[in-house]
């Protein structure tokens, strides 16, 4: 019996542990594309000040 418990434990401790890990890829992913978001839109800004009518 304790055998079944042990393993049912270590069983529910890696699925947690892959868990978590996907959720910290997750948020470091995100944070990342936000960082590299904020980024090209500092070497970009010129592009806001472009008229459309400049163009026509």
């Amino acid at each position: 019996m304790t055998g079944i418990v042990m393993y049912w434990i270590l069983g529910a401790g890696f699925f947690t542990v892959i868990a978590v890990l996907a959720v910290a890829v997750f948020f470091a992913m995100r944070a990342k594309r936000r960082k590299l978001r904020e980024k090209w839109d500092e070497e970009n800004a010129w592009m806001d000040s472009l008229d459309d009518d400049e163009w026509d």
